[in-house]
This record gives C-alpha cells, structure tokens and sequence, in this order.
C-alpha cells in the first residue's frame, strides 16, 4: 500500500476529475491521501473530502504565502477543525523567505502558533521550508516543540 502524503486535492483541475485521479492512482498501487490544506478554505474543502471518501484524510493550516492573510481567529479554525476524524494533521505550514509573499515576522508568528496547536493536540505536523533553514531549526527548537522528536505515529 502506497499513501500520498502531501497532496492538493482541492486544486480545481484534481477535484473536477477527483474520481478518475482517485482511480488512476489506485491502479498505480496508491490507496491513502492526505489532502494538504493551505489556508482555511482549503481546509474546509479537504474536510469534505475526508468526509465523504473514507482514503482520504486531510490537514489543516495556514501556508507561509497565506500567512498575512490568516483570518484573526485561525488559531480557533484550526482548533474547531481538528475535531473531525479525518483530520489528521496540522499543516501545511512554515516559512518560505524565496518568494516572501508574506513578511517574514508574520510567517513566524503563524508557524509558531500553528506548531503550538500540533504541540496541544499530539498531531504531527506537515511543514514547508524555503530558504529558511535557521529559523525553521529555531521555531523547532522552541519548547512548544518539545515532543517533536517522541516518534508518535499516526495510524491512518
């Protein structure tokens, strides 16, 4: 068994065909995804989807580009999101100072609330990093971080 783990199902050109991709990547032995959220409307459309397909699962957060656009209560989302069942991690976040489409000081707010929320509720996390090696290492290190290395395996 084969699992995707980082994939963007709710992209209109996957989810207008999201039958005939479920089906091609079964043939080529891929049965699980998880449906990588980058803001909270992806979210909300990876929820559905792991609601209503019983192989895919999905995460929920704010990507480093969508950073400066994080509604004031996404801590909340997140938190209200990650009760559903097939909700199995928080991300995709990060930093990403390639492109700073979102400033830096705002990418790590967000990160480190994001690992905060991992942190609380035991759920790994799916994190993005581009060119920005120190700080990531840094917001790991954080004690928020404190059990990211305890291997916690989530069984999906």
């Amino acid at each position: 068994m084969l699992i995707d783990t980082h994939c963007h199902l709710f992209y209109d050109d996957l989810k207008n065909d999201l039958s005939g991709v479920l089906d091609r990547a079964h043939g080529l032995g891929v049965n699980r995804f998880i449906c990588v959220a980058t803001n909270m409307e992806d979210a909300r459309e990876c929820l559905l989807m792991g609601e209503s397909h019983e192989n895919i699962f999905a995460s929920v957060g704010v990507h480093p580009h969508d950073a400066k656009d994080a509604p004031e209560d996404f801590v909340d989302q997140i938190y209200d999101l990650m009760t559903f069942d097939s909700m199995v991690a928080v991300g995709e976040m990060g930093l990403d100072y390639f492109r700073n489409i979102s400033d830096p000081e705002i990418q790590k707010n967000v990160f480190r609330a994001q690992m905060g929320i991992a942190q609380d509720l035991e759920k790994p996390v799916i994190f993005h990093n581009r060119d920005a090696d120190n700080d990531v290492i840094k917001i790991f290190g954080h004690p928020h971080s404190k059990s990211i290395n305890n291997n916690k395996w989530v069984k999906i």
